[in-house]
């Protein structure tokens, strides 16, 4: 059994880039039975089980669990399949933090779509680029082999952890469940409006703006048509242009993108010069070439269509009305097409080499795992910490402060700027089941004097300091002495220390195990 850890690509869902990989790979693996580990969302997770998870049945030979890891439960169905599993295929960085622990079994193979830590700090997230650093650091450290889409992507991996022995295998991102377009090169003559695509969604990388400054400039030349999956982005940034009215932008399911490619003459792919482009392998250019269409580039250094002699339209160039005449336009395709043959043979040589992975990795009987400690779980999984406080006056907005719970070694800190006469204060520490340890738990005014309250929870057990909880959002409430409510505020903790606290400006809180 292959165990694929990401989404099941269901072909009415798969549309843009990531999904069309999931989908690409899966087909490799066509013939083995396989099983989708589908991690959801414990925030929106309404419609799971705290039991033990059922599989869904897609096929005869696949099955789909979703698992929702703040369930004890489904953590240990996590273990099981994993360690049933002979091959365990792993998309992307931003879920091969689910199975941390289980690299050094040496089966896990991750599928690297992207450089995500570059990509994080694109999005200006720096502290979620330095958690994905440390992932990253981990499959290059323990991982025996991961798979990476480009040769620009190998090098880069290789340039940056010069001491890793992993075993890379290029698969470029290819599909073939479309015709190849060499008919398009007997068009006598082009539509006499150029016709322009894009298609795919609006990361920031993606360079939307800058797509639609393009459609504004152009749009009483060509006609412009957007599609993806998520068109909103789209519409409001067409309409803060005033060009709403007169491009297209529509949704399109995965089998309805052929006729609509046949139909584009160019198709955008606005990327900017830096690691997380150079790298990459964009679904939709490997398209675009497929189909006939000329890309327009801001930089043409995109993952290894430069190596593969592809052709292109600069952005400058669309942007002030040059573009080629018929025959080099032809010419231009001709040669892309001869490009995307050549990605198309590397994709069917190194999808041989995939395959046989599953008869690579280690098959020998392995020692159970301890599944995660609580200080693994909680740096693998990043949980919630929040803080509710009630006020004495019933008439007052009930306040909801948040805090990242990184691990129960870390510091949480809750800004209790403006909090007045609190009733009663409801801390959950993490939004999973669990088991805490209530080290300290004192609360004082703002000038330090302890305030008589009466602690309560929904915990299962209590024996000594240690709370077993055994529902998912596990509650201390420490209710506040009348008496003290004008000047109250918390000193709390658990997981080994878990501290609120208050001064004379400013009240806070704080956790520290």
């Amino acid at each position: 059994m292959i165990a694929f850890v990401a989404p099941f690509p269901s072909p009415g869902e798969v549309c843009e880039g990531w999904l069309s990989r999931i989908a690409a790979v899966d087909r490799i693996f066509a013939r083995e039975p396989r099983v989708y580990i589908h991690i959801i969302d414990p925030d929106g997770a309404a419609d799971a089980e705290a039991g033990l998870p059922a599989p869904l049945r897609m096929s005869e030979l696949v099955e789909v669990y979703r698992l929702d890891l703040s369930y004890m439960a489904h953590q240990q169905k996590l273990r099981e399949l994993i360690l049933q599993a002979q091959l365990v295929y792993v998309h992307t960085l931003h879920w091969a933090r689910y199975v941390s622990p289980f690299y050094k079994t040496g089966k896990v193979v991750t599928d690297i779509h992207g450089v995500t830590p570059e990509e994080e700090l694109l999005y200006g997230r720096p502290e979620v680029a330095r958690f994905y650093q440390e992932i990253e650091r981990q499959v290059f450290a323990e991982a025996q082999h991961a798979v990476v889409v480009t040769q620009a992507m190998a090098d880069h991996y290789r340039k940056k952890y010069p001491e890793s022995r992993i075993e890379l295998t290029v698969l470029p991102v290819f599909e073939t469940i479309f015709a190849r377009a060499d008919a398009r090169l007997s068009e006598e003559a082009p539509a006499a409006r150029p016709r322009v695509l894009y298609s795919g969604g609006a990361q920031r990388w993606q360079k939307l703006d800058a797509m639609m400054e393009l459609a504004q400039a152009q749009a009483a030349r060509c006609d412009f048509t957007f599609l993806s999956g998520d068109p909103q982005p789209f519409r409001d940034a067409a309409r803060r242009r005033g060009i709403e009215e007169r491009i297209a932008i529509r949704s399109a399911k995965k089998d309805e993108l052929a006729p609509l490619y046949l139909q584009a003459d160019y198709g955008l792919v606005l990327r900017d010069d830096i690691a997380v482009n150079r790298v990459a392998c964009p679904t939709k250019l490997s398209e675009y070439l497929w189909f006939g269409i000329i890309p327009v580039v801001c930089s043409p250094s995109l993952g290894d269509f430069p190596a593969l002699g592809y052709r292109y339209v600069t952005f400058e160039q669309m942007l002030a009305g040059e573009l080629p005449p018929a025959a080099e336009r032809r010419e231009m395709m001709a040669e892309n097409l001869r490009a995307i043959a050549r990605l198309q043979e590397g994709f069917a040589a190194a999808a041989q080499e995939v395959l046989a992975l599953k008869d690579r990795v280690p098959s020998s009987a392995l020692e159970p795992l301890h599944y995660l400690s609580d200080y693994e779980r909680n740096v693998v999984y990043p949980a919630q910490s929040e803080l509710h406080l009630i006020a004495a006056d019933a008439q007052a907005p009930q306040q909801i402060l948040y805090a990242h719970y990184a691990s129960p070694t870390g510091t949480l800190a809750f800004a209790l700027d403006g909090a007045r006469a609190l009733a009663q204060l409801r801390f959950m520490p993490i939004n999973r089941q669990c088991q805490l340890r209530l080290v300290a738990l004192r609360l004082t005014d703002g000038e330090g004097r302890p305030i008589p309250f009466f602690l309560s929870g929904n915990y299962a057990e209590k024996s000594g300091d240690i709370y077993t909880f055994r529902v998912r959002s596990p509650l201390f409430v420490l209710q506040v002495s009348p008496a003290a409510r004008p000047a109250g505020a918390a000193r709390a903790p658990a997981t080994g220390g878990r501290r609120c606290r208050t001064g004379p400006q400013r009240r806070w809180c704080a956790a520290r195990a």
